[in-house]
């Protein structure tokens, strides 16, 4: 009973430590795509050749899974999935810019999923704004 509760303590914080969301997704920290070369070198792209570049670009990673790295075309800016929508046609992510500083000439997230069903989608709104379900 006792190396029960101390395995699923682990694993709790381990996923809280990868950030990681019960809701099948996840933002991916700079030190992890530093271990995903192909995301890397996208990331290292739109800070050097692509700065205005807007949009999104999807990778495969382990199992199945998805990373998407979505850019704003906009400097200095840090980013946060503000809400995540799956529905059996779809797969929405929204992403909000915060006021905090960032050192990114082309402000960008990469999020991980676990399925992306349907069409995919991005939204982005400002800090401020409110989202309504």
């Amino acid at each position: 009973m006792k190396k029960g509760l101390i395995f699923m303590f682990l694993v709790s914080i381990f996923l809280v430590a990868c950030g990681k969301d019960s809701n099948g997704y996840w933002s991916i920290e700079d030190s992890e795509i530093n271990k995903l070369s192909e995301i890397q070198q996208y990331v290292a792209e739109l800070q050097s050749e692509r700065i205005d570049y807007r949009g999104y670009k999807i990778f495969n990673i382990a199992e199945g899974k998805k990373a998407v790295v979505i850019s704003t075309g906009e400097s200095f800016k840090k980013l946060r999935i503000a809400k995540m929508h799956q529905s059996s046609k779809d797969t929405a992510v929204t992403i909000a810019k915060t006021e905090d500083h960032s050192n990114y000439k082309n402000s960008y997230i990469v999020v991980g999923i676990e399925e992306i069903v349907g069409a995919f989608f991005v939204f982005e709104r400002d800090e401020l704004q409110e989202i309504t379900d």
